[in-house]
């Protein structure tokens, strides 16, 4: 039985005929990494909200790739917030294991999850760091109280990230 590396990110990816289909670069840096490995786990939060038509999409050919569909946050509302964290627990807790080594890929809110996973069933991971939470917020277009609170949350946010690396 080959290697199996795990990718636990917050970035949306679908498997679309022979291609692999993602609105990130991140994709790219997972096309460089698949052949060191028999197989790659790319596991990817909720259903995809992109067009595969759209332009500007990446796409790289699936060859050994996987993507493994995993329960998202549900960020635009506290409550949907907190209801999410359980979901991805058990969700991602149910197909960590079919990975030999994972790669935690910082920041995102799946992936603090996947790291305290790794840790508590023992399975090997690193940690790599693309931007700061204060971009992924911008990202998700938050409105209202979210706005005025998130500053100070991406700050926080920031010090987990380093403490989740200095951990690795």
């Amino acid at each position: 039985m080959g290697q199996k590396l795990g990718i636990v990110t917050d970035v949306q990816a679908v498997e679309s005929g022979e291609m692999i289909v993602s609105p990130s670069l991140m994709l790219l840096d997972v096309a460089t990494l698949s052949p060191y490995f028999d197989e790659v786990l790319l596991f990817s939060p909720g259903r995809p909200v992109f067009d595969l038509r759209a332009p500007g999409l990446h796409r790289v050919p699936r060859r050994n790739l996987r993507v493994v569909q995993v329960p998202g946050f549900w960020p635009r509302r506290f409550a949907g917030f907190a209801v999410s964290w359980p979901r991805i627990w058990w969700g991602l807790r149910r197909v960590l294991r079919r990975a030999d080594l994972v790669c935690i890929r910082m920041p995102a809110l799946c992936s603090l999850v996947g790291h305290r996973l790794c840790r508590r069933m023992g399975i090997p991971y690193y940690v790599t760091i693309r931007g700061d939470w204060a971009d992924q917020w911008r990202i998700l277009g938050t409105r209202g109280g979210w706005r005025r609170v998130l500053p100070r949350l991406a700050w926080v946010a920031d010090r987990i990230t380093l403490e989740v690396a200095r951990d690795a």
